[in-house]
């Protein structure tokens, strides 16, 4: 890690039955299945074997909580919670198929698979501008109070690859850059406020019989 650098260990959460079900579930407010669990348990004794981690920062869904309570149990860390960190909200498409919005609704699908379009904003949820400002934000938050440290952040799949794609100049709402696994790790070194991608997506932890579901296929 670069001198005086802040390194943020970005954990995305353990998988839960929407992540195997490819539904749109950012606010829905889902618990770990028993995979989920299984993945918490293996990227927190990861952390605790190979990060000296000063510091644990969590969304407060109940999906990151667990991962993160997983991480602070065998690390000794008090959990953080950070509101903004949270999933988007995708409104009146909670639960829904990214193929039942193509279908049903074309004219959102068209905006939400444009990697460059951030002007979508989720019937009764959130803007996708404003889900990416305030994401980036948080992590810029934690980052500067947290100066010189290293950081476990636990979130979620658009939170955090929506951050990776702004640190390497991707474009910000290309979702299959950077399709992160459940309980992926990807580190972050954050230097004089410019976030530098070290690694992303990394699984070497997980065993390799588990089931690892990926993010909606959006775009």
């Amino acid at each position: 890690m670069a001198d005086r650098a802040t390194r943020l260990v970005l954990v995305r959460h353990g998988q839960t039955s929407a992540n195997t079900a490819r539904l749109l579930s950012g606010s829905t407010d889902l618990p770990l299945d028993a995979t989920g669990e299984r993945q918490a348990q293996l990227v927190a004794q990861r952390g605790a074997n190979q990060i000296d981690a000063h510091v644990l920062v969590s969304s407060p869904l109940v999906r990151a909580r667990s991962t993160a309570a997983a991480i602070g149990n065998m690390t000794g860390l008090a959990i953080q919670e950070s509101p903004d960190l949270r999933e988007v909200h995708f409104g009146d498409f909670e639960g829904l198929t990214v193929a039942q919005v193509e279908e049903h609704h074309p004219h959102i699908a068209v905006q939400m698979l444009d990697p460059h379009d951030t002007e979508l904003r989720w019937p009764n949820g959130d803007h996708m501008h404003e889900f990416y400002q305030r994401t980036q934000q948080a992590f810029a938050a934690i980052a500067e109070e947290h100066f010189s440290k290293t950081v476990v952040v636990v979130a979620h799949g658009a939170v955090i690859g929506g951050y990776l794609r702004y640190a390497t100049g991707q474009p910000i709402n290309a979702w299959r850059t950077f399709s992160l696994r459940n309980c992926s790790l990807s580190l972050v070194d954050v230097i004089d406020g410019a976030p530098r991608v070290v690694t992303a997506n990394d699984c070497d932890h997980l065993d390799d019989g588990i089931a690892l579901a990926e993010e909606p296929q959006r775009p």
